[in-house]
């Protein structure tokens, strides 16, 4: 009391800006030493924060509370439909939406005509792969079922779009001109003896022995430029290709496209036969680049090692991943009516 009763005479007696001065600094000590004072008393009643992995009761934090969480995975959505009227509409009617069709049409439009391929009563199947905070919905697979041509693509992993062998539908061309491996019968060579004729000459081409009414597939996109009879060819298809190549299928029991017809990559265009001069059920496939014969297994296989499309592990998941969604699809399909 008496150290107030001095600080106040003391004030008194000086002037009045000195008075200021002195009141300014002393006013600052009392704030100094009342926040000193919260302090240690908020250390002594300190009491600890709370995260997602502490425990309740003892407030300590268990770091073996993160292991049990687990990041789930969004689950893909089939959609399955017939074609009734035009595809846009099918799909529509199926589930899809307009987003959804159009991202398909723009990711496999090259590959498959929307417009002119789908057939009435046709079935269909989309996988679509949902997207997240990171990245978007994305077609994943897409499958037409028709009475003349069957399609079928999937996503892999790299982003492209692969058909159900496994051959990049964005490549120059697919490894067969059928839908499976058939035997060979007679490969490509410039000598060989002609079983009907006996003379020798070059066999520009290879004979897959595949039975009668196999369906034959064009190995890439293009226009018809040929299809009728001939002689020797039998019934046979020209097809030139949009990056210059030309394919001929010869001795075919029934052709499906006509001159000047655009198909599409891995499109049925034919069936095979025994047409022509031929000495049984065979399909003779040829590849012509730049105007000369070439060799389509060895020109395939050496392209294949270059671009390596698939390990031995990835194309196992692969044929895997798609059986799999084949076998929705067809699971699906049962419950649909053809109307």
């Amino acid at each position: 009391m008496n150290k107030l009763i001095y600080i106040y005479s003391f004030l008194r007696e000086t002037n009045i800006a000195h008075r200021l001065v002195w009141i300014t600094l002393l006013f600052a000590l009392l704030v100094i030493v009342c926040i000193s004072a919260l302090s240690n008393y908020e250390a002594e009643n300190k009491i600890p924060l709370l995260s997602e992995n502490t425990n309740f009761v003892s407030g300590e934090t268990k770091a073996a509370f993160s292991d049990t969480k687990t990041d789930i995975q969004p689950e893909s959505k089939y959609y399955t439909g017939i074609i009734r009227g035009s595809f846009f509409s099918s799909a529509l009617e199926a589930g899809l939406s307009p987003n959804d069709v159009n991202n398909l049409v723009i990711a496999l439009n090259k590959h498959f005509n929307f417009v002119m391929t789908p057939e009435s009563n046709a079935k269909f199947g989309v996988r679509i792969q949902p997207g997240d905070k990171e990245k978007k919905a994305r077609i994943d697979t897409f499958a037409y079922f028709g009475k003349s041509d069957t399609f079928i693509a999937k996503r892999h992993r790299d982003g492209r779009f692969y058909n159900e062998l496994g051959d990049p539908l964005n490549g120059a061309l697919i490894s067969l001109p059928t839908k499976r491996r058939y035997g060979i019968s007679s490969s490509f060579c410039y000598s060989r003896k002609h079983p009907i004729t006996g003379r020798r000459g070059a066999h520009l081409g290879t004979d897959y022995l595949t039975p009668v009414g196999t369906d034959v597939i064009t190995v890439a996109s293009g226009k018809v430029i040929t299809s009728r009879y001939h002689p020797v060819a039998g019934d046979y298809v020209v097809i030139l290709h949009d990056n210059g190549y030309v394919t001929r299928y010869l001795h075919l029991s029934k052709r499906l496209v006509n001159k000047d017809d655009h198909v599409q990559q891995g499109q049925i265009i034919a069936l095979s036969g025994n047409t022509g001069r031929s000495t049984g059920p065979h399909l003779h496939f040829e590849l012509i680049i730049n105007g000369k014969a070439v060799d389509f297994e060895h020109y395939y296989s050496k392209q294949n090692k270059i671009q390596s499309f698939f390990s031995a592990e990835e194309k196992t998941q692969f044929n895997n991943e798609i059986t799999e969604t084949l076998a929705r699809f067809s699971e699906q399909f049962k419950g649909l009516s053809l109307g």
